[in-house]
């Protein structure tokens, strides 16, 4: 069995479906096109992909899927495209799947959009009629839990094939009889990867002008929530204005490969195959409705030959009590040079720093103030904000505290000063904190920090536990200044660290991760010690530090897959947000922190000693998996948890 998923840490849902997109379906070694195979090897395991995805969705049971196209690796015209699909749909026949799946159709399934530099032929009224005989109209329409779903056909878009009109004037239909119920539309082409300026001729990702600016303007009239898209085998995120207020703008990625080309998006060497087989990138989406409202998560079954069972846990944006510092932009740019199958550059933007934040559910962030000046980055900053999350923005030295106090006050909601003079402020210095509007936090930045196996001495950022005492006497009126602390998660955990410092004050914990090995210890000594204080933690960094002074692991490699240290912060912040811990005990020799909470109780080895056995759920927090029972868990590297209800 590919890997499986276990929901008991997520809220109850009306009802949920699946989008998966370009299944690309390819007959084994043996029977494949020996030049495709050897020009990518990874081609010769699709089938053994697609196979593997179709289990995973079979055993999440959704209400219906919904395939967004390219369903095989062959096209029409192909002598074995016929053969191709038979089997690709027997793989969905064999988990019961296609009675529930709704296809919508791709440039491999029934043909290319009618641009002239495009590497296949341009989509027919011959091939239309082949692809309906086999799936049904090439557009539909379907209406679940007081929702209206529309697929499209976008490779007829800009067509003047007859059922080009046709389904421009059901369209124009659809969305009339909508009213004010929510709409959720699909297509396999993008209107657009970066934005609606987007080129278009030779451009081999987005639907043409006029028909794009067309159906841009018709999706915008509507009650539009989500708009999803696919063909280009990674994720991009935007959003829409809509009468609905806006429309997430979701563009998916492949179950099965991902495409070269669009890893110059990444400061990092190409993944395998120049690009082609990033597996941490490859899985689907899961969608859960509950009163009408989508949260939507991203499900990565890799190379298909995992087994673990997964953990999915809660992504809402402001639900946890966890942060991140951005030591990195959330948002960056790159040209994808002119290369096969394209004749122009394609614009596009990295939002995986958005998009993995977003699915940790954090609800703090930590931000250079000047970050809120950039449009680009402030933007998405406000989009999190909207969702609950709040922004702490950094000034380095008090000029830049009141600079960002009085330009940014609204987009912020809480303004860090680190004090560069001294970590105790002085009278002159506490009056002009005292003239700052928005609640605040005070850092400390200490030089000369002597670090062992470091020629120079390192800057600290953060206040000693120790000192926190000298800081009661500031601004006593003011109960909400919090107080960064920097955590010492090298070592471990003892009785007094995991005693708040002071209750008075509202704390802030900075964890700053060290090495990929120490990376998950680091972060679950971290939460619990910020969790037993009533701490928000705060992680840094988000992406690898490799070619810097001091190097660090981040909950991200630099080509933005997540790690062991990601996966540490995911399971366990939603475990500490499910059992809501009020008591906490430790036994130092096996480092065993026992949590008692409303939700029961957890117990957490940041770094396991020998085997552990016991009745109850046992999650390996850096796999990011669960099993039940008692087995013994030696196999399993890194932090475990066990919790009982």
């Amino acid at each position: 069995m590919p890997i499986s998923c276990d929901t008991s840490l997520l809220p109850a849902a009306d009802f949920e479906f699946v989008v998966v997109a370009d299944t690309h379906y390819f007959a084994d070694p043996g029977r494949a096109d020996a030049r495709a195979v050897a020009e990518f090897p990874s081609r010769g395991v699709q089938g053994e992909r697609s196979a593997a995805v179709w289990r995973t969705i079979a055993d999440l049971d959704p209400t219906f899927i919904v395939h967004m196209g390219d369903l095989v690796q062959e096209y029409p015209g192909r002598p074995d495209f016929s053969r191709a699909q038979t089997e690709a749909l027997a793989q969905i026949d064999a988990v019961g799947l296609r009675s529930r799946t709704h296809f919508i159709a791709g440039n491999h399934d029934v043909g290319d959009k009618p641009d002239p530099t495009m590497p296949t032929h341009a989509v027919s009224e011959q091939d239309l009629t082949d692809h309906e005989a086999q799936f049904g109209l090439s557009f539909t329409e379907w209406c679940h839990g007081g929702l209206r779903f529309v697929g499209l056909n976008s490779q007829i878009l800009n067509t003047k094939l007859e059922t080009a009109k046709r389904q421009q004037r059901w369209l124009q239909e659809q969305l009339t009889e909508a009213g004010t119920q929510g709409l959720v539309v699909f297509l396999h082409l993008p209107l657009y990867l970066r934005d609606r300026s987007d080129p278009h001729l030779g451009h081999y990702d987005t639907v043409a002008e006029p028909d794009r600016g067309l159906l841009l303007r018709w999706l915008q009239q509507a009650r539009v929530r989500h708009l999803f898209a696919a063909h280009v085998h990674f994720r991009f995120y935007d959003r829409m204005s809509t009468a609905a207020g806006f429309a997430h703008h979701w563009i998916c990625a492949s179950s099965c490969f991902t495409r070269p080309g669009f890893g110059y998006l990444f400061a990092a060497p190409p993944a395998p195959e120049r690009g082609r087989d990033d597996t941490p990138k490859l899985g689907f989406y899961w969608c859960r409705v509950k009163e009408g409202q989508l949260d939507v998560q991203f499900i990565p079954t890799g190379d298909g030959r995992s087994t673990h069972r997964r953990v999915l846990t809660p992504t809402s944006s402001g639900q946890r009590h966890l942060g991140q510092t951005l030591v990195q932009p959330l948002v960056t740019g790159a040209q994808v040079p002119v290369a096969y199958p394209s004749l122009v550059r394609q614009p596009v933007r990295n939002d995986y720093p958005y998009l993995m934040l977003r699915e940790l559910g954090i609800g703090a962030m930590r931000v250079p103030a000047q970050d809120l000046d950039d449009p680009a980055q402030q933007k998405r900053l406000q989009w999190l904000r909207d969702e609950g999350l709040q922004i702490q923005a950094v000034a380095v030295g008090l000029g830049a505290a009141a600079q960002a106090a009085a330009e940014h006050a609204q987009r912020l909601d809480r303004l860090e000063v680190q004090l560069t003079d001294s970590p105790i402020p002085d009278a002159r210095q506490q009056a002009v904190l005292e003239q700052l509007d928005p609640p605040l936090a005070l850092c400390a930045i200490v030089p000369g920090e002597l670090i062992a196996d470091k020629q120079h001495p390192r800057t600290r950022i953060g206040y000693k536990v120790d000192e926190v005492a000298q800081l009661l006497s500031i601004a006593a009126g003011s109960s909400d200044m919090a107080i960064v602390i920097s955590a010492e998660t090298h070592r471990p955990l003892t009785q007094q660290l995991l005693k708040a410092p002071t209750r008075a004050r509202p704390l802030q914990l900075r964890i700053v991760l060290d090495d990929l090995t120490t990376a998950p210890t680091y972060i679950t000594r971290g939460l619990l010690q910020a969790s037993a204080w009533g701490a928000m933690p705060f992680i840094e960094p988000l992406i690898d530090l490799d070619r810097t002074m001091d190097g660090a692991a981040g909950l991200l490699d630099p080509l933005c897959n997540p790690g062991p240290a990601y996966e540490t912060v995911r399971v366990l912040a939603a475990l500490l947000e499910r059992i809501k811990p009020q008591q906490f005990d430790l036994d130092e020799s096996t480092q065993c922190v026992r949590l008692e909470g409303h939700g029961g109780e957890l117990r957490v080895w940041p770094d396991p000693l020998g085997q552990l056995t016991g009745p109850g759920r046992w999650y390996g927090l850096s796999r990011g998996s669960v099993a039940d029972g008692t087995a013994p868990l030696s196999t399993w590297d890194g932090p475990v948890a066990l919790l009982t209800l």
